[in-house]
């Protein structure tokens, strides 16, 4: 029967090691780790007997080097990572590389235990230790307790979306109706409703003439920036996108202003050709600019350079117009924006334009869903990403140019209007679309009816009201993403 192991046992004395003196008596710790060691070696030295002759002389064997020392035990908690103490067997020592990876650390003491050199960057590539994992519950408490993202619905139920809707046509209307009544001289509702139905003639249909082609170019200029600022956001990812922030709006100025200089350009339709062609020059070398350098197009970048590249073309376009003192007068009040020398002409001449860039952004609005979650998940979802980016994005300049052509650069409107819209409706760029188009025109009905309120008898112009509403908002928009996160 094997001896067991206890503080006072010593080495079993034999006739071959009688005169050993008896060992110290081990830790408690290590009775076990000695104990198995000495019950292996004494397997490793039986040797057993021959079938043939029994009465042959037994040879001892060798008994291979062991694996364990007496040493004490480490503990559970100084264990590296996928690692354990290997049994005590007569086994051949480990290799060098698993002994490293292995090895027992010193006994716990007051100070922390270095943990060892990670080795599986699976667990630990980011740090250069291996240190526990949170346990399962620790990580369902923190993701309770952490701060919801500030970030807009995906969406809204129908009812919800259908709701706002009629709230927006609701508004829309009122503000048309206000548009044509107020003004240098106002005119009261029955007498703006009589002339629209033609039963009264008089000074009430005299200012509804004058009005309706300024209130009927408001809407569609307002749509236009609205629904081009939130393609322009969609395309780049990028929260500050607009067409006067990128840059867009400016390009389409410098280049009408130039055909009108250079060329002579009196139509409605050259005005519309030369600021489409300036608007994706602009956009092309805004987005050329913020791609450069590490990191690619970052919105910061591209927000930085538009706005470089729109001071660049509003410096141009003074230089151009100021040696002109005929042309300085037509083109002051339109380099501001606004819509006061509307006419039927110039509306019929943008529509065709306006309803291209519409059904071109209706068309990629299911695209665009699918590049607001990134690359490569648009890729994997199998959308061609540089195919959608690319006719969105002519579609957001045909848009812009063609409101830029007549009504001049107006700021602010394409940055607003989408924060706005997705509040409202979610991230869904086809619900996003109608709802932009809506809450654009309302904006500009309202921007253009202060500024003929605020200013009698004379007016201030649209752009500048828009500024003084879309810089706020831009300035909120900052401050909320964090720079460090655009």
């Amino acid at each position: 029967m094997r001896r067991c192991c206890s503080p006072t046992s010593t080495r079993p004395t034999s006739a071959r090691s009688a005169s050993t003196p008896a060992t110290t008596p081990a830790p408690a710790s290590s009775w076990t780790t000695a104990c198995r060691c000495r019950a292996s070696s004494r397997r490793s030295r039986r040797v057993p007997r021959s079938s043939t002759s029994p009465s042959a002389p037994r040879k001892p064997i060798a008994s291979p080097t062991s694996t364990c020392s007496s040493r004490t035990a480490t503990p559970r908690a100084n264990w590296s990572r996928g690692c354990r103490p290997t049994r005590c067997s007569p086994r051949s020592p480990p290799s060098p590389r698993a002994a490293s990876r292995c090895s027992r650390t010193a006994p716990p003491s007051r100070r922390r235990p270095t943990p060892p050199r990670c080795r599986s960057r699976g667990v630990c590539a980011s740090t250069s230790r291996c240190w526990p994992l949170p346990s399962a519950r620790t990580v369902t408490a923190l993701q309770r307790t952490a701060p919801l993202p500030d970030t807009a619905p995906l969406r809204r139920p129908a009812a919800v979306r259908l709701l706002w809707l009629a709230v927006l046509v609701g508004i829309v209307l009122v503000l048309m109706l206000a548009s044509v009544a107020f003004g240098t001289r106002p005119v009261s509702v029955a007498e703006v409703w009589s002339a629209l139905t033609g039963t009264v003639d008089g000074v009430g249909e005299g200012a509804v003439i004058a009005r309706l082609p300024r209130t009927v170019l408001g809407l569609v200029v307002g749509a236009a920036l609205a629904v081009s600022g939130m393609t322009m956001q969609a395309v780049t990812r990028n929260p500050l996108a607009d067409p006067g922030i990128l840059g867009v709006s400016g390009g389409a100025a410098l280049a009408v202003v130039i055909g009108i200089a250079f060329f002579g350009l009196s139509h409605p339709y050259g005005y519309l050709a030369f600021a489409t062609a300036g608007a994706a020059a602009a956009a092309v070398f805004v987005y050329a600019v913020g791609s450069l350098g590490r990191g690619g197009a970052t919105p910061l970048k591209l927000a930085l350079a538009g706005a470089a590249i729109t001071a660049a073309f509003t410096s141009l376009v003074s230089a151009i117009l100021l040696p002109r003192v005929d042309l300085l007068e037509t083109f002051r009040f339109w380099q501001i924006g606004g819509i006061g020398g509307a006419t039927w002409d110039r509306i019929g001449a943008i529509l065709p334009a306006f309803a291209l860039g519409i059904l071109v952004c209706v068309l990629t609005a299911r695209g665009m869903n699918s590049l607001a979650l990134g690359d490569d998940m648009a890729t994997g979802l199998g959308e061609h990403v540089a195919r959608t980016r690319l006719i969105a994005s002519a579609g957001a300049v045909v848009l812009c140019a063609a409101a830029t052509a007549i009504a001049g650069p107006i700021a602010f409107v394409g940055l607003v209007i989408p924060h706005l819209c997705r509040l409202l409706v979610g991230t869904d760029h086809r619900w996003l679309l109608p709802y932009c188009a809506l809450a654009g025109a309302a904006l500009l009905l309202l921007a253009d009816i202060v500024g003929r309120v605020i200013a009698r008898p004379t007016e201030i112009e649209v752009g500048i009201i828009t500024a003084l509403i879309g810089a706020p908002v831009f300035i909120a928009i900052v401050r909320r993403q964090k720079v460090r996160e655009l």
